[in-house]
């Protein structure tokens, strides 16, 4: 519609200052990246969400696959693909949970990892239902399974435009282990 406003952006190795250089003069601002972060997994309370049930993803089939990917990718700025999602569930740390109002999904999660270490891979929360805990609550619950398994850390990846994001470091006092990308850009109309 007109007015509509959107952000153009371009996805950057750290390491390319000159192509960084031509977008900056081009009027792109430098004012995010992707940075992968690292925390010891927290004590939050695994708890279920009130009227919300707590289970795994069912991935049986292609489809239910397909149509996780498609769940998680409404929120994400690079698309996971059923590929991927099998990949993780070779990991010796798979866990695809989320929380559910009757058969609707309020917030879901994929975990993957090996030895000690598990990656968040992605976690959505609807519109809704954010700054509820359920980021929080689901972080918990995988917590909750992982620890007796051996697992210590917790990697992802946090956009820094994103304040729900990076609240949630924040909270789980994460360390940025490296930037994975720059991604400059601008507002266009």
């Amino acid at each position: 519609p007109a007015g509509t406003r959107c952000r153009l952006f371009t996805r950057l190795s750290p390491d390319n200052k000159e192509t960084a250089s031509f977008f900056a003069q081009m009027g792109f601002k430098a004012d995010d990246q992707e940075e992968l972060c690292r925390f010891s997994l927290p004590s939050w309370p695994g708890r279920t969400q009130a009227s919300c049930s707590y289970n795994s993803v069912s991935l049986r089939s292609p489809e239910e696959i397909e149509a996780f990917a498609a769940r998680l990718n409404q929120y994400r700025f690079t698309p996971l693909d059923a590929a991927y999602i099998s990949q993780c569930m070779n990991t010796s740390h798979f866990l695809a949970v989320g929380f559910y109002r009757g058969t609707k999904p309020v917030c879901e999660a994929l975990f993957a990892g090996e030895g000690p270490v598990v990656s968040l891979a992605s976690l959505y929360v609807r519109n809704d239902y954010r700054r509820q805990g359920m980021a929080k609550a689901m972080i918990g619950c995988a917590c909750d399974y992982f620890k007796p398994r051996g697992v210590t850390v917790m990697n992802t990846h946090v956009y820094t435009r994103n304040p729900a994001q990076i609240g949630l470091a924040r909270s789980a006092r994460a360390q940025r282990v490296r930037v994975l990308a720059l991604l400059p850009g601008m507002y266009v109309q």
